[in-house]
C-alpha cells in the first residue's frame, strides 16, 4: 500500500484502530443482551413493521450515497461533513443491519 509523507495514512491509523469500530461492536453486543433477556418472544405492533423497515432501508442508503459527492465534485466534500461521516457512518450502518 503506497504511503504518503505529507499527511497520515488513513488505513494504518484511523481504519485499523480498535476504538473506531467499538460502536458497532457495543450495538451489536447491546442487541443480544435485549435478545437474551427478552427471551426472543418480543414482537413488533403490525403498524411499527413497515416504519422500522423504512427507516433502516433510508439510514443505511443514507450511509451508502451520502458520501457520494466526494466522487463526483472535483473539489471533494467539505472537511467537516466528510469527519461527520466517518464518525456516524459504523453506528448507523450497524443499526440498520440490526
Amino acid at each position: 500500500m503506497p504511503t504518503n509523507d505529507i499527511s497520515p495514512n488513513f488505513f494504518d491509523n484511523i481504519h485499523i484502530t480498535p476504538w473506531c469500530h467499538i460502536s458497532p461492536y457495543a450495538i451489536g453486543l447491546l442487541t443480544g443482551f435485549i435478545v437474551v433477556n427478552t427471551r426472543r418472544n418480543y414482537r413488533l405492533n403490525r403498524f411499527f413493521q413497515p416504519i422500522g423497515t423504512d427507516v433502516t432501508i433510508t439510514i443505511a442508503l443514507v450511509c451508502i450515497f451520502s458520501i457520494y459527492g466526494d466522487y463526483i465534485l472535483v473539489p471533494g466534500i467539505n472537511r467537516v461533513y466528510l469527519i461527520a461521516y466517518q464518525t456516524l457512518f459504523r453506528p448507523a450502518r450497524s443499526i440498520s443491519i440490526i
